[in-house]
């Protein structure tokens, strides 16, 4: 009986800890953790925030959701054969374009960008798809701070391209 009665003693001091810290309260409790930093996101409807490079010869760069990019794209980066320059159809991209199916396929498409990616020094790229909408995605990364991702979204008699070029790869004019 004596051990009963230490375990209910137990599970009653640990629902009261529990209570007391806030918890289900629907209230942060504490501090935030350290290694987490703060995120504070406006309503879906805010526009984009763009960063001033501090060099004016640089673009500026936004904050995605998949991290921070460059507004534009260096005249190295890799552009489709027949692709032609559109607007994207949401968000801030670092580049956007249209080929036509009779050029070439979505996956014909993503294809290049893993290939060319991989010859341009990313030395870790992956290529997804079809997804659900039929569109394929291609990330690359250099392996230490510059990452790109490619979307390619077919959307009737052509794919429209997307690039997110990360803020951490060097951009270069030339």
């Amino acid at each position: 009986m004596h051990r009963l009665g230490s375990i209910a003693s137990i599970v009653t001091l640990a629902s009261a800890l529990v209570v007391g810290c806030g918890a289900g309260s629907g209230e942060p409790s504490g501090s935030p953790d350290a290694s987490q930093p703060a995120v504070t996101r406006g309503p879906e409807t805010d526009p984009p925030v763009v960063i001033e490079s501090l060099d004016p010869n640089l673009p500026p760069q936004s904050d995605t959701e998949w991290g921070r990019i460059w507004n534009a794209l260096p005249p190295s980066f890799p552009v489709f054969a027949g692709a032609e320059v559109a607007d994207a159809e949401q968000g801030p991209v670092s580049g956007a374009f249209t080929v036509a199916n009779d050029v070439a396929s979505p996956l014909a498409i993503a294809e290049f960008y893993g290939v060319t990616l991989e010859e341009q020094g990313f030395g870790g790229t992956a290529l997804d798809g079809p997804l659900e909408d039929g569109s394929y995605t291609v990330w690359a990364s250099n392996g230490y701070t510059c990452d790109s991702f490619v979307t390619i979204l077919p959307r009737g008699s052509e794919s429209l391209i997307t690039v997110l070029y990360g803020a951490g790869c060097e951009f270069s004019q030339s």
